[in-house]
């Protein structure tokens, strides 16, 4: 507590700190006295005389907030993260759930949150919320996958998720099949975090470097296709790594392909390209 005039007739006459504060000094003559909780933790107590009044955030939450008064100042880790750290005062302290795995509920406590994606689905990005149908013309068998299986050349499974390798059929009479001049491509470079980035520039890094792509291989920005289907787009993955569906080849051998995308020169390419992206 304390007094900012003279001649009070009681300690009920001093002025308690607030929420979210507190004071063991005797005598204090302002509301300087008054020590905030520090960030990572709160306190609904007034007039408390000792640190210990301020409460840790929970494991699964954090704050940054100095001085905080309910409990509702610890935020939640997102989805896709969890926190075992008591008294977390950063975001930082929320750690993403591993590629192959994810985690759709708000303030998790621990890494066994983290839900291994099942057999037909992937996760390629760390930190996810939800996992992903594997795309048509592709299968995936196993637990934890961060990829897909892409059926045998001349095959192909018409269904999402599909599990087993046997499910990809031959491709006479099914409109589902990639036409001949059509290749899988994944290039990896480093300097690209995707799961840093907001869903904003996700979606012009996708669309940008698609670009690059399209440019190397001498096809339309259309004909660059991400392995979830949308069109003028590439799926990002860990470790800098770019996948794509690309059509409508014409007379490129594989080695021209490679010779072409696996080069030092397209990875400068690439880095300049996601640094302007990021950039903005």
């Amino acid at each position: 507590r304390w007094g900012g005039a003279e001649g009070l007739a009681a300690a009920a006459d001093c002025t308690a700190c607030g929420p979210g504060t507190w004071s063991g000094a005797t005598g204090a003559t302002s509301s300087k006295a008054c020590v905030p909780c520090p960030n990572g933790t709160w306190s609904g107590v007034p007039g408390a005389i000792a640190p210990e009044t301020c409460v840790a955030c929970s494991p699964g939450r954090w704050s940054d907030l100095v001085g905080a008064s309910a409990q509702e100042s610890c935020t939640k880790c997102r989805r896709g993260t969890f926190s075992a750290k008591r008294g977390a005062a950063s975001p930082a302290a929320c750690a993403a759930c591993p590629a192959g795995t994810y985690q759709p509920a708000l303030g998790q406590a621990n890494r066994s949150v983290c839900i291994p994606c099942a057999p037909g689905n992937y996760s390629v990005l760390r930190g996810s919320a939800a996992c992903t149908f594997c795309p048509p013309g592709t299968w995936g068998g196993d637990f934890e996958a961060t990829s897909c299986n892409v059926c045998p050349a001349g095959t192909w499974a018409s269904a999402p998720g599909s599990l087993r390798e046997s499910q990809c059929l031959p491709c006479a009479g099914s409109g589902g099949c990639l036409e001949d001049g059509s290749a899988q491509l994944t290039v990896e470079f480093l300097g690209l975090d995707a799961a840093a980035l907001s869903d904003a520039q996700q979606g012009r890094m996708r669309a940008a470097l698609a670009g690059d792509v399209a440019s190397a291989c001498d096809v339309a920005k259309a004909s660059v296709v991400d392995l979830s289907g949308a069109g003028a787009a590439v799926t990002l993955g860990p470790a800098g790594r770019v996948s794509a569906f690309v059509r409508g080849l014409s007379e490129v051998t594989a080695q021209d392909l490679a010779a072409r995308l696996y080069s030092a020169s397209f990875r400068a390419t690439l880095n300049a390209t996601a640094a302007s992206v990021v950039g903005r």
